[in-house]
Formats: C-alpha cells, structure tokens, sequence
C-alpha cells in the first residue's frame, strides 16, 4: 500500500532542478522521503537512469539500507506493472550505482586516477593499531629532528609546554592540531596564516576579536532586553516606576552607550565597560512585592553581565593584546612547523608502505576535482556531466572539505538535494561542521519563492512520538535552542507537530527530580547513579505490568523489557549502575559491549604488564592482588600494609613475604618469575605467560559476559601481536600505545537490536533509532570541561589560542586569543550538548521519562526561579551551565504541571498555557526514598562482623547464610568431591595464584609417576591428532614438539611411545578427528550456588569453580568433556576406578554447559595405562 506522503513530504520528492535543502527534523519520515525521491527521479515523467545518481550517506550501513529500500520499491513497482522495461533495468543498474558514503567515493575516484595522485595503484586502508604506530615514529622522528636542530624556538616550545616527565604535552599538541586541521581543504595554507595571524590589525578586525565583540552585544543586548521588560510592567505600578526608573534608565543609557563603543572599536568600548557605574536601587516599601523582585534580578542580570564582559571579553587595550601576541607568535609559529613536520614525515611513513587514510582520500580526491583557485577540472566537469543528481544524506555532519567536494560534482544541469538536521547534529568530535548547513539554511530563500536557484524546505511533521513527547520537547526547545544557542531558532517552522496517530489513550511524559541532599556531593559519588538506577528500575517494573505498547497496526499488546531503552551521555561510567538495578529487579537488561579499555580484564592485565614493568606503582598492584586472579582482601591488604606503612607497597609486600605469609610470597615469587622472563619475550609472549600462569581466560569465562571477557583477552593479545609486526620497543612502549588509543576510544558499541531486553545505550549510539518507552537519566552530570584545561586551544576559525607562562613566577596565563578561543570552543560544545539532549528525548515513541539528581533541589530551583520568565531564557545563562540540570528544570518552573517544583521556591512564578498541565508528570523525590528493592544488599562491613554474629546468636533466629559459611568462596572439582556426604572438611583452592602450569623436572634423578604423566599430557594437548595416527607418528611428532621448544628433550623421554600410539589410533581420537571443534587442556572458572553443588542450600550465594577440562569436543548433538587418567588400575577396574571421578567429570560438564550454552551430551574417562574409555 503506497505510503500517504504530506504536502511537505510531496515537494521534497516531487522538486526538481536547482537546490534544495531540506531540514528534516526528528521523526519526519527522511529516510522514506529520499527513498521516494530516488524512485520517482528514475520512473518518473521525466525518468533518469539510477546510475547517473549520487547518493552520498554517512555510514556504510545507512548506504547499505538505502540501496536495499530503493531495490524494495522498484520491485514493488514492477509487481504492478510487470512489463515495465524501465524497471527492469533499473533493477539491473542498481548494484553499480554511486550509493555509497562520502569516503567510498573518493576512494572509486582516487582508484581510478591513481597516477594523477602521484599514488601507487594498490594502495591500501591500515587499520587504526597501524596507523597509530606510525604516527608514534613520524612523532619521534619530529622531535628528535627537534633536539637535533636546538633552535631558540624550539626551546621556547620546551618550556612552554613540556613537562618534568618528557615531552609528552607537546607531541600531544602537535597531533590534536594535525588531526583537527584534516578536514581542512588547505591545511598547509592554514597553518602558514596561522603562524603570521593578524600582525597588524587591531583586535576588532581580525576574525577572533569580531567574535568576542558580537558574543558582547549579544550578552549585553539581551540583559538590557530585560530592563526594558521590566520597565514596561512598571507602567502599570506608576508608585514604584517613579522609584525606580532613574536607575533602569541610566542602565539603560549607559547600554547604549557601550554598544556604541563598541561600533567605534577596540579600545573605545574597553574604556566605555571600565567606566560602567552601577548605581543603587532606592529603597522602596510597599508595592507589588514580585515586581520589586523582578526589578532587583534585572538590575543584578545587567550589572553582574558587564562586569563579566570586563573581566573576560574587554580586559585590555589593543596595545596590551599586541604586546601578548607578540610574546605568542614564535610559539605559534614553532608549533606550526612541528605539524607541517609531523604531517610530511607520517606522509612519507605510509606512502613507503602503500598506505593512505580516510584523510588522504579526501584532500586527494579534492585535489582531482579543483584547482588552486578553487575552480572545477576537467575531470570534475566531466563527473558534473554524467551526474543527474545529486544526493546527500545526514548533510548537517559534513565537513568543510566534503562540502567543497560535493560542489565540485555537483551536476551542471540537474539537481542537488542535501537533507538533514541541524538539532541533531552530534558529531563535533569527528570534526562536522554543523556550521555549513545553518549558513546555507539560512542564506537559501524559501521553497514557494519565485525563480529561487537555492531554497530550503522545513519537514516538521513528527510520525513516531505521541503527541505528549512532543509537547514536552516543544516546551523545552522553543525556550532552549536559539541561533545564538543551539544555532537555530526553533520556531514555528522547527517546532514538531504530531503526523497521523491513531494511538489512543492518554500516556503522558514524566519528569522526576532526585533530591540528593544528604548524600555525598561530588561528580563521581556512586550514590547519585545508583538512585537514578533504582528509580529507572522500579519505573520499568510498574510499566511491564501495567502499559500496553501499540503496534502499527493500531492493535496493543502488554509492554516487554525490549520496548523500553535507557539512553546515557556517560554510558561507560553509568552503565554498570542500571544493568545491575535491572538483575535486581529480575529485568534483562542489553549493554553491548562496555569499552574495550574499561573492561575489568582488560585494566587488569594491563596494570599486570606495568607492574612488570616497574612493580613501584601501589594503583596497578593493589588492583591485580584485588583481581578474581588473586582475591587478596581489603583485609589482607590492610594487614600487609602494616608490615610496612612508609614505602611503596611493594615493600610491604615484601617483608610481609618474610614475615611468612605465604600468599605475599607466591604472589611474589611469580611476579619474579614473570619480570626475569619478560626480558628475552615479546609482549605478546608475556601476555600468554600470564594467562597460562594465572588462568586467567579460565577466571573470567567464569564472571558475567564471560566469553566477551575471553574475546577481551583475545583482543588485547591480538593488539600485542599487531603492535609487534610494526615496532618492537618493549612494555613500556605499548602501554603508552594503549593508553593513547584509548583516549581516542570514543564510540560504545550499543546493545544488540532486538533483544528482548531493555536497551541500555549511549545516546550518541541511539540517534536513528526508537524505541516505546524511552528513560532518560543523569542529566545533572557535568559536563566534559577537559579541553579548556589544555595550554593550546586550537579553532580552524579562530586561530590557535596559548596560555604564556610568566618566566619569573612560571606560572601561566591565558592571552586574549586564548581566551577567544575558549569562548567559542564552549558555546559549541554546549550547543551540542543541547542538540544531544534533543536527539535523546526524540526517540521516544509512547512515553517520556526524564529524571535527573540535584545536591539541593530547592536551592537549586530557587538560583534557577528569576530566569523562569515563561519565554526564551538567555543565551548566555544557558551557555554559562555545566549540565543539562536547569534546562530541564528552569523551563518547567513555568509548565502548567510543574507545581512541585514552584512548591520549593519563594515568590510566584508565572505558568505558561502552551502546554497542558496533563500531559505531563513532574515530581521530586528524596533518594532516601526510593526503594532499594532492586539494590544490592550492603554488605556487612568487617568491623561489624563480631558484633553481628553475637546478635544472631542471641537470636532465637537461625542465621540464613549457614550452609553457605562453612563453604570456600573458591573450588576445585578435586576439592569439591569432599562435599559428599561424611566426606569431611571441604578442600579449598590453593591461594593465589592459582595456576596449572607444567613444570620441567628438575636434577638427573629417576622420574616419578606424577612426571611422566604430566609429559603424557602435555603430548595430548599439543598433538597433530592426524600425524600421531599413522606408523610411527608419535615418534615424529615427539621430535617436532621438542625441536619447537614445545617440550623438552627429557619430557619426550618420559613418554611411553605404546601408550600414546594406543590412544591416537583408538576410537576415541577418531572420535576427536570427527569432531566440528575441540578445546584442549580448558582452562574454566564457573560460578555455581551451594544448591547446585550440595543439591541443597541457598540460590543466591556462589562458589567460584576452576578446573581444566583436557579435552572438550562440539558434536552434532552437544559437547563431549573428556579426562585423561594416568591412574594404576587393573583391566577390568575402568568401570570402578571411573566412578571416582563422576563428580569431577559432572562439575565439568556443568561449567561447560554455563560457558558455551550448550548440553553435555557424554562424559569419559580415558585410562592411559590401560587404553579404555569409559563412558559415565
């Protein structure tokens, strides 16, 4: 059934010639829009073929979509009209046409005129390991070239920004503002201005100084806008209007005054704000008392604004500011060679290697298609010609580079349509320039107007929220988002207004306030994330049981935990906080993967690899004795700390070890070991060291998400392999490889799509996406600050900013440009912080949930109440947050529904009617007072266990953990046969480090039984299974084992040649050969509960589990735990002797099942000595 497209929908697809751009807001129908524009450009009255289109998309996955749906309707078409040539061969065009991202263009463009590129034929794309590596050498190479040349501007640049530890900061430097200037069309050209920026002009014509004078009046403009308001609700108390308007009106002369000033330059508006006289309000009494308050919060606004742009904006005279440039330029100028440096020498590295990245395709393919003037080539004019139109998608994340190659093959006689939206623009950290779409929205006419080349159209009907979204989003946008904060207005024509809903009922939006006073007040409190978790939870809880989803069909059906979706702004930190409430509650919950390098093995091992590397780091060490590895105690740390409270607690360790205690010792003995080895091995070597000595793929298998845990570990050898093949510079090295790669792990893998589990998701991840039930939480984190604290800002507009250190007192201070840059960084940054906050609340479908965690609600409301004036807030306030706190709240002190939050404020506040008070539900609730029903139980501190112990026993109570007491929170399958029945005290695992590790005899001595059967088995567990089955194959492949290193001369000695030959041409190797996959030698670790190992006792305590299961094979019909015995049995005692082992060989069945999800199908026991399997 053809899609009923609106009148807007229908002049996006029906627009022909010229250029359209079209702003689609959230929930607008895009994609089907541009669908349909490309089937009626092809089948339409004037048809072209699909391939002389161009589709550009942002993903390789959004290209792929689309080329399936236009494939989708063209085979709808021809259903209908089954003899239409034309579509036929559409369909045939279809594989071959442009429909491909930006950077896949330009690689078909580079490809295809490789030698016009000066580049070879078969270059290739490099992973990021390798290109990280070789900016690592093109750096080192930059700064030893550096050294080398000891100019004094080179020492400046030292001094200025490199520290104690090395020269770090400055390489740091160097690359942020390589990889920044990437996406510029010219960045050689750039950095030659920038090194030579405005010498001689004065600030207020040069391109940061202009910014700074316009962010003036703007702040100014709309202060005095707010005594003119007041001014003018005045005329109706004329008793306080002949108080009070002497001051308003000298403020008010004095604002002119200064934005004349400013009209007059530099120097003259700083000299007009030094001479701002504020003078005192008189003393009034009687009167309306919310009017005098208004006069009072309007004069402070104004006062408090011009003294702000004293001290920030117009803090000294043009002299001054020349004085500090000139002080900045050689700094400048040597950070620009050091990029152009850098930039050829990385250059050089992959152009040896083949190589060119996303960056290089671009600036080459640009370089194809202009000249040096900017015009067209030949070759552009020729791909002008063969292109009909042009088509661009998510248009509001392009960059400057990109946009200047879509003007070159913009078609000459045909179309150009780019569609987006500007609010939902949230990739500045890869570089878009929402910029470029707000200008040309703003520059092109309207759709309707006559014989416009360029028009703009708005799509603002919403078809996935319910009308109460909507409202809510309305509410809080139209008083937010401005072109001064958010880049657009957001007026009637961005506003969203509800497409056709047939939903019915009433669901309406909520807001919920978390009072956390009381708490602990600081940004990493895990108490604030733990009670928006809990409240989350419990809301989740309520909905499953009571709300009903609509299906598109108009039919509804009770909610289920995938229709609803958590979106975080801080998804690694805060993630972990909602997955568990929701275990709590009994709710799946989806996460996707958490950071690669905020993994808790990851962390681990690493801080492994540094404590090898210099044991004399307390963090590292403390974290790996605290590991499942180890499991050391904060007890245990705290007593082995008093052995020795004043060095590093290495030494306590250490005198700890000889005071006797033996886990300090075996910890340091393989700590020892392992530092002695990681001089002759690889740091991929020592990574499997680790592991085998640890068990440490075996640990974590046995923890939740335990095979992503093992694929973490995996990864992480894998990177050390990949890191090898490209530089061999030891564990140092590759941990500050690590810690670079990971600063620049922005993305989170979002939760698996449809799963039936609630989404938990960044919110960055969940842009496209919907979802019925959509929370969103945390609203009152901080924001990230941290690219204001660094001594270089760098703006392509702007320039590059520096703070000076002073050389007397070497302490720093930020230049005017500085400052500048600053400025327009943050106003960005918080700009894009209020489009994210946008994306987020647009995604729901049904219902809204919103909640957020103050330290002080009242106080807070009360500091926010003079800017609740029921219209659009100020600009500048709102740039001047660190959260997305007020903007939620200040706008809702106004929303008819908002009564609990104007219940903690003083005075009276006036309600809006744009909204109804319906369709919203606002509350505040005290942390204290959400249950904690889905919360972890606190568990009993250790100085309290005396005390509570005695209470139980003067309790005629039994104490419910009884059964679980006497149990060891780790177990062997050998130590857990003695959980039996009269089996006795239990066998504990050894203490850390738990290992199985094969060890070489030692001396000339006879070997023993236990020697020659650990030689068997590591025979068994490295074997060609093919090879040892035919004659004398045992014997080649002991040769090839021992010549590999893989066993030594005397451990193939200890093998009985008959043994092995036996079981490698016995049916059960044959069955091993068989096999679809075979694990050997299995290091596991599960979690099982009393119950399950006792058939009695409590679910909710578990016993960790570690074992190795020699040989685990995947059959058709489920898996197969096989264990080789070396025992002295007589033939005929197999059946006997194997039923000593059923419970080991169940409790491998078992982990195994947990791990892999998979039934076990059958159990053996394989007797070495006399080569029969049983079967138990």
């Amino acid at each position: 059934m053809p899609i009923p497209f609106t009148e807007q929908q229908k002049k996006a697809i029906d627009s022909r010639g010229g250029r359209l751009l079209v702003s689609a807001a959230a929930g607008s129908g895009k994609t089907a829009v541009l669908v349909q524009r490309v089937i009626e450009l092809v089948c339409g009255a004037e048809p072209v073929d699909v391939d002389r289109l161009l589709v550009v998309t942002f993903t390789n996955a959004a290209a792929s979509e689309m080329r399936s749906k236009i494939a989708s309707a063209l085979l709808d078409r021809l259903a209908l009209e089954p003899n239409n040539i034309r579509l036929r061969r559409q369909l045939v065009l279809l594989p071959g046409a442009r429909i491909q991202t930006v950077h896949a263009f330009c690689m078909d463009l580079v490809r295809q005129n490789f030698a016009l590129c000066g580049v070879s034929p078969d270059f290739s794309l490099a992973d990021e390991t390798e290109y990280s590596l070789l900016k690592d050498a093109a750096m080192e190479e930059t700064l030893e070239n550096a050294y080398a040349s000891d100019t004094p501007q080179f020492e400046a640049l030292q001094y200025a920004f490199c520290e104690e530890r090395g020269d770090e900061r400055l390489a740091g430097i160097v690359r942020e503002i390589y990889e920044c200037l990437r996406s510029h069309p010219d960045p050689d050209g750039w950095l030659e201005r920038a090194g030579e920026a405005d010498e001689d002009l004065p600030p207020e014509q040069t391109d940061w100084g202009a910014y700074l004078l316009e962010c003036a009046r703007g702040s100014l403009r709309f202060a005095a806008s707010g005594l003119e308001s007041v001014l003018n609700a005045l005329e109706n108390a004329p008793e306080l209007l002949e108080k009070y308007r002497p001051v308003l009106g000298s403020l008010l002369e004095q604002a002119d005054e200064i934005q004349q000033a400013m009209a007059g330059g530099w120097d003259s508006a700083v000299d007009a704000v030094r001479a701002f006289s504020n003078p005192r309000l008189p003393s009034v009494r009687g009167g309306d008392e919310q009017l005098r308050e208004r006069v009072k919060n309007a004069k402070k606004l104004f006062a408090d604004r011009v003294k702000a742009i004293g001290e920030r904006v117009l803090c000294a005279h043009a002299g001054e500011i020349a004085q500090e440039n000139a002080q900045a330029r050689p700094l400048v100028q040597g950070l620009c060679d050091l990029v152009r440096d850098f930039s050829a020498r990385y250059t050089e590295e992959k152009k040896k290697r083949g190589l060119l990245d996303f960056s290089d395709l671009e600036h080459l393919a640009l370089g194809l298609l202009t000249d040096e003037q900017g015009g067209r080539t030949p070759l552009a004019e020729q791909l002008s010609q063969s292109l009909s139109e042009l088509l661009v998608d998510e248009y509001q994340d392009t960059n400057e580079i990109q946009d200047r190659i879509f003007d070159a093959v913009a078609p000459a006689r045909g179309g150009v349509f780019q569609v987006g939206d500007v609010k939902q623009s949230i990739y500045r950290f890869r570089l878009a320039e929402p910029g470029i779409f707000v200008d040309k929205y703003r520059r092109y006419a309207d759709y309707d107007a006559p014989d416009a080349a360029e028009r703009r159209l708005p799509l603002n009907r919403n078809f996935r929220s319910r009308p109460e979204v909507l409202e809510l989003c309305n509410f809080l946008f139209s008083r937010l988002m401005s072109r001064h904060f958010g880049e657009v207005d957001y007026d009637e024509s961005e506003r969203l207004y509800p497409g056709a809903d047939n939903r019915e009922g009433h669901c309406p939006s909520e807001v919920c306030v978390i009072d956390m006073q009381g708490a602990r007040d600081d940004e990493d409190s895990p108490e604030k994330a733990q009670a928006e978790a809990r409240y989350a939870a419990g809301r989740i809880a309520a909905l499953l049981q009571t709300h009903r989803v609509t299906e598109k069909d108009g039919s509804t059906r009770p909610a289920r935990p995938g229709d609803f979706a958590i979106l975080l702004s801080s998804f690694r930190s805060k993630a972990p906080f909602y997955r568990q409430a929701l275990q709590r509650a009994g709710i799946p919950a989806a996460a996707g993967e958490d950071g690669f390098f905020d993994a808790m093995e990851v962390q681990i091992m690493l801080s492994f690899l540094r404590i090898i590397d210099n044991r004399r780091q307390d963090v590292p060490l403390i974290s790996v004795l605290r590991s499942p590895l180890f499991f050391f105690s904060p007890d245990d740390l705290t007593e082995i700390r008093e052995c020795d409270r004043q060095g590093a607690f290495c030494d306590a360790l250490t005198a700890a070890a000889a005071a006797g205690r033996g886990d300090a010792r075996q910890f340091l003995d393989l700590l020892d070991e392992l530092c002695s080895r990681a001089v002759d091995l690889t740091v991929s070597e020592l990574l499997q060291l680790i592991y085998s000595r640890t068990g440490a793929m075996g640990v974590f298998a046995a923890l939740d998400r335990g095979e992503n845990r093992r694929r973490n570990l995996s990864r992480l050898l894998g990177m050390a392999m990949s890191y090898e093949g490209r530089s061999a510079r030891g564990i140092h090295a590759f941990l500050r490889f690590l810690d670079r790669k990971a600063e620049d792990e922005s993305e989170v893998p979002g939760a698996p799509a449809g799963s039936d589990a609630v989404q938990l998701l960044s919110i960055h991840k969940s842009k496209g996406l919907e979802y019925p039930i959509v929370i969103v939480p945390d609203l009152a984190k901080s924001f990230n600050a941290d690219d204001l604290k660094k001594p270089v800002l760098f703006h392509q507009k702007m320039g590059i900013g520096i703070r000076l250190r002073d050389e007397r007192s070497h302490a720093e201070y930020a230049t005017q440009l500085y400052r500048a840059v600053a400025a327009r960084i943050t106003a960005e940054q918080r700009a894009e912080e209020l489009r994210k906050l946008y994306v987020a609340l647009t995604r729901a479908r049904e219902k809204l949930i919103v909640t957020l965690a103050l330290p002080d609600v009242s106080k807070k409301l009360t500091e926010w109440a003079p800017l609740a004036g029921g219209g659009p807030i100020d600009p500048e306030a709102l740039s001047a947050q660190t959260s997305c706190a007020m903007w939620v709240c200040a706008p809702l002190l106004n929303h008819p529904a908002g009564g609990p939050l104007r219940a903690l404020c003083p005075g009276t506040i006036p309600v809006s009617s744009d909204a109804g008070a319906d369709n919203l539900r606002v509350s505040v609730v005290h942390y204290t007072e959400i249950p904690d029903d889905f919360c972890p139980p606190q568990a009993v501190q250790p100085q309290q266990t005396e005390d509570f112990s005695a209470l139980l026993a003067q309790m005629d109570v039994p104490y419910a953990y009884a059964d679980v007491s006497a149990l060891p929170s780790k177990l062997t399958p050998t130590g857990a046969k003695r959980l039996m029945p009269g089996a006795g005290e239990i066998e504990q695992a050894e203490d850390a480090p738990r290992v199985r590790f094969y060890q070489t005899p030692t001396g000339d001595g006879p070997y023993n039984a236990r020697a020659r059967g650990t030689a068997t088995h590591l025979l068994l567990s490295l074997a060609d299974y093919e090879g040892c089955a035919q004659p004398g194959g045992v014997e080649r492949e002991l040769a090839r084992l021992t010549a590999q290193r893989k066993m030594t001369e005397h451990q193939a000695q200890l093998v009985s040649r008959q043994t092995a030959a036996r079981y490698f041409e016995g049916p059960l190797a044959a069955r091993v050969r068989a096999a679809g996959r075979v694990l050997r030698e299995y290091e596991f670790g599960a979690l099982f509960t009393p119950r399950e190992l006792l058939g009695e006792g409590r679910d909710d305590e578990q016993i960790l589990m570690n074992g190795i299961i020699d040989l685990l094979l995947f059959e058709p019909d489920g898996l197969c735990v096989v264990d080789f015995k070396t025992d002295r049995v007589q033939p005929g005692g197999e059946e006997q002797a194997a039923q000593r082992h059923r419970l080991q060989l169940d409790i491998y069945a078992a982990a195994a099942e947990k791990i892999f999800g998979q039934p076990v199908r059958s159990r053996v026991v394989y007797f070495l000595q006399t080569g029969r399997a049983i079967t138990l």
